[in-house]
């Protein structure tokens, strides 16, 4: 898995995206990246898909804070009313399954 620069959360949020961790990523990949390394070095892709995960309520409501400060005060409301913790798929982490080719 890895983030996917070529999502829409990443060009909405440009340099704020949560998958520009300079000191955890030193490259950035989007489907077609990857399908031109993975053919270079003679994989072929067998699966691309968005993986989500499990996330805090609070989790949630700090980032729209950070990312739409009004946003995250006209919605605050829904805190005590959402779940704690609850499965998101915002569409940004790629799940590329590769498979090598046998001649």
């Amino acid at each position: 898995t890895t983030p996917d620069v070529g999502s829409i959360p990443s060009m909405i949020m440009g340099g704020k995206w949560m998958g520009y961790k300079s000191r955890e990523h030193i490259y950035f990949f989007n489907r077609n990246t990857m399908n031109g390394y993975l053919d270079k070095n003679g994989f072929k892709l067998k699966k691309f898909a968005h993986i989500g995960k499990y996330v805090s309520r609070n989790l949630v409501f700090d980032r729209l804070k950070y990312y739409f400060g009004f946003l995250a005060i006209l919605t605050s409301f829904l805190k005590y009313v959402m779940p704690r913790y609850f499965y998101l798929n915002p569409f940004d982490i790629a799940y590329i399954w590769g498979q090598k080719e046998i001649d």
